[in-house]
């Protein structure tokens, strides 16, 4: 026996991801981590502007915000004032300062996804939450009282929609969509691979019927092919660092060519120089730091100008 392990095969991704490329992450937890090291890698990436995004209906509504057809929800709560389409990271004291907060990260957001050529999606649940008042979903509770909300599971039908609606706003990019591989446990093990059974459905119904829509296996490389519980934090259901990197090297090989993967390892390597704090305030730890920016610099605009 040659392998220990189930390998998984990567499907065909057209996407070719250099440091040219301008990429827009946006989903659950996982497409922060996969974001963070894209941005790590020298890649032009927009992570979660907002906060992060559990179910695809909320995505959708995100992105209608940003487009102008939608607009937030916003109430005062325990919290303050909250957006029902909004992570909790944009709780504010005042109705007019929530807004204006959320006006200025539309305007971040807009200036890298009006001009991304990739948005990479990651779904983390099927489960939606319905605000009583209008029936429409929520990206967010707040802690709300529970019987302001109704609780069930969006069909196939449904997230096929809005990953389309989402697409169709940005018709000139390509989506690659990702299931996120970290379990719901509070909906039992049964309702939360009911839940991602519908998600990988529902992508899988889109990469087959359009051109735009590509699908990474992500769950599958972390819940198969990392079949083991050493690759999961102490919660049991959370990915390592080990485990989420694993994916991402996956990911970077699937999406660009060994000379762009080279490079951005080569930018990893001088980000972590560049982030690690020193022990000192030492002018020859300046200076590191420095020359660390100054090469990572040189390499992305190298990069850029060979493409």
């Amino acid at each position: 026996m040659d392998e220990f392990r189930i390998k998984t095969e990567i499907p065909s991704i057209d996407v070719a991801l250099n440091h040219k490329t301008v990429v827009g992450c946006v989903g659950s937890c996982f497409a922060q981590e996969i974001g963070t090291r894209l941005r790590d890698s020298g890649f032009e990436a927009a992570v979660n502007p907002h906060g992060i995004l559990f179910n695809p209906i909320s995505i959708l509504h995100y992105f209608q915000m940003l487009s102008g057809v939608r607009t937030a929800r916003m109430l005062k709560s325990a919290k303050g004032w909250v957006s029902l389409d909004h992570h909790g990271m944009l709780a504010s004291e005042s109705e007019a300062d929530l807004y204006a907060k959320i006006e200025g990260l539309n305007a971040n957001a807009n200036a890298i996804f009006s001009r991304s050529d990739v948005f990479c999606i990651t779904l983390g649940t099927a489960h939606v939450w319905q605000w009583n008042d209008d029936s429409e979903v929520v990206a967010n509770c707040h802690k709300i009282p529970a019987n302001c909300f109704t609780r069930r599971l969006a069909s196939i039908e449904e997230i096929v929609s809005a990953m389309k609606g989402c697409m169709d706003l940005f018709p000139g990019a390509k989506f690659v969509f990702t299931v996120s591989p970290i379990r719901y446990t509070r909906d039992t093990l049964v309702g939360s691979n009911r839940s991602k059974a519908r998600l990988l459905e529902a992508v899988h119904t889109l990469v087959e019927t359009t051109s735009q829509a590509f699908y990474f296996p992500a769950y599958e490389i972390v819940v198969d092919e990392l079949r083991d519980y050493r690759f999961y934090k102490d919660d049991m259901v959370h990915p390592t660092d080990l485990a989420v990197e694993y994916v991402f090297q996956q990911f970077l090989s699937a999406v660009c060519d060994v000379q762009t993967v080279g490079v951005a390892s080569d930018i990893r390597r001088l980000s972590r120089a560049l982030h690690h704090r020193a022990l000192t305030s030492s002018t020859s730890a300046a200076e590191a730091q420095e020359k660390a920016k100054l090469e990572i610099a040189q390499k992305v605009e190298e990069e850029r100008s060979k493409r």
